[in-house]
């Protein structure tokens, strides 16, 4: 069982036999709004699994709060919708293996509900953050044969009530994620899936979910799977 607490907040409690999912012995990881909620999650079920985590975010505090309960965790302060900021991040890792677009924000509000500004906000966060860390990441992820993994959401597939500009990101997120499973035909390019969750999950929904990264980050012949989920 693994406990995790962030900073002002509640503790965690993750319970999972890791050894029985899967194992990233000597693979590195890196988990953008690593520090909270599914990012939290995600990043101590990876160090369990044995993989280097990076957590990257922009509150300093709750990310070097978490790391310090993860064993050989590494912190890296970014604004993904910043491009300077992304390539700054990346100048300084050298070996990547998996990369986990997570950071996301939301919004309620229908179309009529909405300005331009709150939906600009959330294309910013939402889209472009994880194009500009996907980019940034690629060339290492190839060379490593690694693995992207975008969080998505229903919000993606169906219509949510008042949920009109989380919609359209998520949505875009899930498109981004089928592209990338098919940039490189035949050659040795990593495959991206969406991960699927719900927008407030149980840790019961991280367990099942890492369960369904078993094939996809463990073992060599996911590299050549073109499915992406959703």
């Amino acid at each position: 069982m693994e406990v995790y607490s962030r900073a002002g907040g509640p503790q965690i409690t993750i319970e999972m036999h890791v050894d029985n999912l899967f194992r990233l012995d000597g693979r590195v990881a890196l988990i953008t709004g690593g520090a909270s909620g599914i990012g939290a999650a995600t990043s101590g079920v990876f160090a369990s699994a044995g993989a280097k985590v990076i957590i990257v975010d922009l509150d300093r505090e709750r990310a070097e709060h978490l790391a310090m309960e993860i064993p050989g965790a590494e912190v890296r302060i970014c604004d993904i919708t910043d491009e300077q900021s992304v390539k700054q991040m990346f100048d300084g890792i050298r070996k990547l293996d998996i990369l986990v677009n997570n950071a996301g924000i939301g919004l309620v509000g229908s179309i009529d509900e909405t300005s331009r500004g709150d939906f600009e906000k959330l294309m910013r966060v939402n889209v472009e953050g994880t194009f500009l860390v996907t980019r940034s990441a690629l060339p290492l992820l190839i060379e490593s044969h690694g693995a992207i993994v975008n969080i998505g959401s229903v919000a993606g597939l169906v219509g949510v009530k008042r949920r009109f500009a989380y919609c359209a990101t998520k949505g875009a997120v899930i498109a981004m994620t089928r592209q990338l499973a098919v940039i490189t035909p035949g050659k040795s390019a990593p495959i991206a899936f969406a991960l699927e969750l719900w927008t407030r999950p149980s840790w019961k929904a991280i367990s099942r979910s890492t369960i369904s990264m078993k094939k996809k980050l463990s073992e060599p012949s996911w590299s050549r799977d073109s499915r992406s989920a959703g």
